[in-house]
């Protein structure tokens, strides 16, 4: 992949590329850079435990519940494109760039 990506950088002149991943590149001979963080939470797998374990404000998430918040996972492209449409609206408050699709 970094092959790839190189490669393709090359041929359109990028100065940079920058490549996001969880566990980070493994490559000595990439310059990482450090102004990004991810933050994960992780699901316990009922909503009382994940009420607990995060602040008040976020726990307004028993709201969106109790309102009919209905959560779906998969791989489908129906759903990514229901998640950008929300994630990109989000950003676009944040005054962040997306890429598109």
């Amino acid at each position: 992949m970094l092959a790839a990506v190189s490669a393709r950088a090359e041929a359109l002149k990028a100065e940079t590329v920058e490549l996001r991943e969880l566990e980070g590149l493994q490559d000595p001979g990439i310059p990482a850079n450090q102004e990004h963080v991810e933050m994960v939470l992780e699901f316990p797998g009922d909503w009382k435990a994940f009420e607990k374990q995060v602040s008040p404000r976020l726990r307004q998430a028993r709201k969106a519940r109790q309102s009919g918040l209905v959560v779906r996972q998969g791989m489908e492209k129906e759903l990514l494109e229901d998640f950008y449409r929300v994630f990109s609206l989000r950003m676009r408050e944040l005054f962040f760039p997306v890429y598109p699709l």
